[in-house]
């Protein structure tokens, strides 16, 4: 069992408490692969995205993350979200992230299946009941180490609306078909694992 640790720091401005709270991914992480449509990678060390792995077979990669929310205090107003990767391998294509509508289980969801048992409506989580259409954010991760990456109007939203309703908190999935250049990170099973920072 991995204990999750939220770190929070606490500064006043004009009368009103702000906090910034780190939130790890230890609800899970994972990626699903075309080419291996029934592999499960949820206890991998990394997370690679990528739409062409292996190289010049056009295959498909994708990412999972979730954080969980429900240390954050209720009745909050977010103000500002970053995503905070370790990048072991870089791109310098772009990525974009949605918001997914199933409840995916780290270790048993694969390219095919979200949970045991149960199908994607399409393979890859790209149908309109697996995940949303408009992207949450976008992000460029060209160079390695640990990156934050400040995400923008869309992020915060749905970070509010994961903090105000938490069973609808799927976490997101990290993709681009069209990309050639993939790109790695360290996953929740290393010291550096994916956080959100929630102001």
């Amino acid at each position: 069992t991995i204990a999750a640790c939220v770190f929070i720091t606490s500064s006043m401005k004009a009368g009103a408490l702000t906090q910034t709270v780190s939130v790890p991914a230890s609800s899970g992480d994972t990626e699903i692969r075309s080419a291996k449509a029934t592999a499960n990678y949820g206890s991998a060390t990394t997370v690679t995205v990528n739409g062409n792995e292996p190289a010049d077979t056009g295959n498909d990669v994708y990412g999972l993350v979730k954080f969980p929310l429900t240390n954050v205090p209720a009745g909050v107003t977010v103000t500002d979200v970053k995503l905070r990767l370790n990048i072991t391998n870089s791109s310098t294509q772009a990525y974009s992230a949605f918001a997914l509508k199933r409840a995916w289980v780290e270790n048993q969801a694969t390219w095919r299946i979200w949970k045991a048992g149960t199908q994607w409506q399409t393979a890859g989580a790209t149908g309109t009941n697996d995940r949303e259409s408009t992207a949450l954010f976008t992000i460029t991760p060209n160079a390695t180490g640990v990156q934050t990456y400040t995400l923008g109007a869309a992020a915060r939203a749905k970070v509010q609306a994961w903090i105000n309703n938490p069973a609808t908190n799927n976490g997101f999935i990290v993709a681009n078909s069209s990309n050639t250049d993939g790109f790695n990170f360290s996953s929740r099973e290393t010291a550096n694992s994916p956080a959100l920072i929630v102001t």
